[in-house]
C-alpha cells in the first residue's frame, strides 16, 4: 500500500518524461531514444511492486498496466547492460513467468516488434521457407523427419542444413538434434528435468517438446542464465546458406 501514493503523485511527472522518450522502428523492431530519462522513482516503484506482487486475478491487470508502463524502462535497463543474462530480466521482473503462460512475454515481444503477428510468421517464415527447405533437403537425399508440427519440422530441417552444424563431423545428427531439442512425456515435470539435464550437453537455449517428434503437444524454451550480449553475428557459411534460401524462394514466389 506504501507504493501507491508516490506512484499516483508522480503520474503527472511520468506522462510528461513519456513525451520526451523517441521511438523508431528498424528493421521491423522498435528502438528507444530518450532525451530525458522516465521518472526513475516512479519507474522503480512500479518495479517493486511487479516484484513484490505475485499474479492473482485481482493482481493481473495492474500486473499487465505496470509492465507496459515500464516497457520503456526495460529498454533502457536493457541499452546501459544491466541484464547480463536471461535470468537477470527474471530477478528483475518475475511476473513475466507466472501471469497467464507468458502472456507478458507476447505482450513485450509485440511491444518490440509491433508488425509481427502469426500471419506474418506464417508469411515470412512457413510458406516462404518451409516448402524450399523441404526441396533442398531432398536435393542432398537426406530423409525428412515425420511431425505433425510444421515449425518444428522446419526448426529440424534448418538443423539439418546449416553449414555450422554439418562441419562437425564427431557427432551424429540425432546427437544434435539432443542438443537443441529435448523430448519428454506428457506426465514428466519439465523443471525436474531441466534441473537434472547435463549442463554440458544441453546448453541453452534449448527446447523442451513435450511428446514426440511425430506427434509434439506443447513447447518450453530454457533461456535461463543464457547470454544477452548482442555481439553475437551469424557466421560467413550460414549466411551464405541464408542467401542460397532467400534466393530460391524468391524465385519460387516469382514462378507462383
Amino acid at each position: 500500500m506504501c507504493l501507491q501514493t508516490p506512484l499516483k503523485s508522480n503520474v503527472v511527472k511520468h506522462l510528461e518524461c513519456k513525451k520526451k522518450v523517441r521511438v523508431k522502428q528498424t528493421n521491423g523492431a522498435v528502438s528507444v531514444e530518450c532525451k530525458i530519462m522516465p521518472d526513475e522513482e516512479m519507474m522503480q516503484s512500479m518495479v517493486m511492486w511487479l516484484r513484490t506482487h505475485s499474479s492473482s486475478v485481482s493482481n493481473t491487470p495492474k500486473i499487465v498496466n505496470f509492465m507496459e508502463e515500464t516497457f520503456v524502462y526495460r529498454e533502457i535497463q536493457q541499452n546501459k547492460n544491466k541484464f547480463q543474462c536471461a535470468s537477470d530480466v527474471l530477478k528483475e521482473y518475475p511476473r513475466y513467468v507466472d501471469v497467464e503462460e507468458g502472456l507478458l512475454i507476447l505482450q513485450d515481444f509485440k511491444r518490440k516488434y509491433p508488425a509481427s503477428n502469426p500471419a506474418a510468421l506464417n508469411k515470412k517464415f512457413l510458406s516462404k521457407f518451409s516448402s524450399t527447405l523441404v526441396k533442398l533437403v531432398k536435393r542432398k537425399g537426406e530423409s525428412i523427419p515425420k511431425c505433425s508440427d510444421e515449425c518444428l519440422r522446419s526448426l529440424v530441417l534448418t538443423l539439418q542444413l546449416l553449414p555450422s552444424v554439418n562441419n562437425v563431423k564427431k557427432a551424429s545428427f540425432d546427437s544434435k538434434l539432443g542438443r537443441l531439442f529435448l523430448f519428454v512425456k506428457e506426465n514428466e515435470c519439465i523443471s525436474t528435468l531441466a534441473e537434472k539435464k547435463d549442463s554440458t550437453y544441453h546448453k541453452q537455449p534449448f527446447l523442451v517438446v513435450t511428446g514426440t517428434m511425430e506427434h509434439p503437444i506443447s513447447f518450453n524454451l530454457f533461456v535461463f542464465e543464457i547470454s544477452l550480449s548482442k555481439n553475437n553475428k551469424i557466421s560467413s557459411s550460414n549466411q551464405d546458406f541464408v542467401n542460397v534460401l532467400e534466393h530460391i524462394a524468391g524465385d519460387e514466389a516469382f514462378n507462383s
